[in-house]
């Protein structure tokens, strides 16, 4: 994963290694079952792919993100741990929400200041 950011800082978004990284970082964490792993990764991947692939494969990403986040059963050895971080739920509920919602301005989340 931390290889994918690194070429995404040195080649930029829209780098093909990064997202090769990111593959094996998501099939790593999911034979792991590391669920807070595979939340970063599937972060990581729907920022990458913002960039590369179609919308379609990004509202993909973006649906497994959000269910993940939803998922209230921990899936990592420690107990009590939740699948996503719960300050990183609400951002995964927007993402999805902005997606799902298309280019309308009111689904663009703002700043306290600009609201």
């Amino acid at each position: 994963m931390e290889a994918g950011h690194l070429i995404t800082a040195i080649r930029g978004m829209g780098a093909p290694e990064a997202g090769l990284c990111y593959d094996r970082a998501e099939s790593l964490a999911r034979s792991l079952n590391r669920s807070p792993s595979l939340y970063l990764v599937l972060v990581a991947q729907w920022r990458q792919s913002l960039n590369t692939v179609k919308l379609s494969a990004t509202v993909q990403i973006a649906k497994r993100l959000y269910a993940l986040a939803q998922d209230p059963k921990p899936r990592s050895p420690s107990k009590g741990q939740l699948a996503a971080p719960p300050a990183e739920r609400p951002r995964a509920r927007r993402i999805t929400e902005n997606l799902w919602a298309g280019p309308n301005q009111d689904a663009v989340p703002r700043s306290p200041k600009h609201r």
